[in-house]
């Protein structure tokens, strides 16, 4: 079982690596919605957007459309349904855990973030006390769905 520091510090340096200044620097600044319930100790993420055109992006400069989101949606919730720190380490539920995954039924507003029909969102329930002052800390803004896919060049 890995203990909580060795995970605090591999997540701290797959962040730092992955999103530190230098990348970030390079790279689009794309607002990642969250929505915090102090009280339940859950947090509303956009997991994957549905772009509506070629014309919008994520932070990777891949779109998707809604029915691609969706398949990855259900093929997600009927097969994983598992947490990870920074693509680093599964946790368990004393951790925390996905309690919610579905698509957005309509386009809606989730703080300042605008929120496209057909997106997929999560709702996380955190165990651990240390990643929950995080996550209210601003330091856990979002996640990302860490899979494989098929690219297709869009001329």
């Amino acid at each position: 079982m890995i203990d909580k520091d060795s995970m605090i510090k591999a997540f701290s340096e797959f962040i730092e690596k992955h999103f530190g200044e230098t990348q970030a620097k390079s790279e689009p600044t794309i607002e990642v919605a969250k929505a915090v319930d102090v009280e339940k100790r859950q947090a509303l993420f956009v997991a994957l957007m549905a772009h509506k055109d070629e014309t919008s992006f994520d932070l990777h400069g891949d779109t998707y459309d809604a029915e691609e989101v969706e398949k990855a949606c259900h093929s997600y919730n009927t097969s994983c349904m598992k947490t990870n720190l920074g693509h680093v380490v599964m946790v368990d539920d004393n951790v925390c855990s996905v309690i919610e995954s579905y698509i957005a039924p309509v386009d809606m507003q989730i703080g300042d973030q605008y929120v496209t029909k057909g997106s997929w969102l999560q709702v996380w329930q955190f165990a651990d006390d240390d990643l929950w002052q995080g996550v209210k800390a601003g330091e856990w803004s979002g996640i990302s769905i860490g899979c494989m896919a098929e690219v297709e060049e869009i001329e």
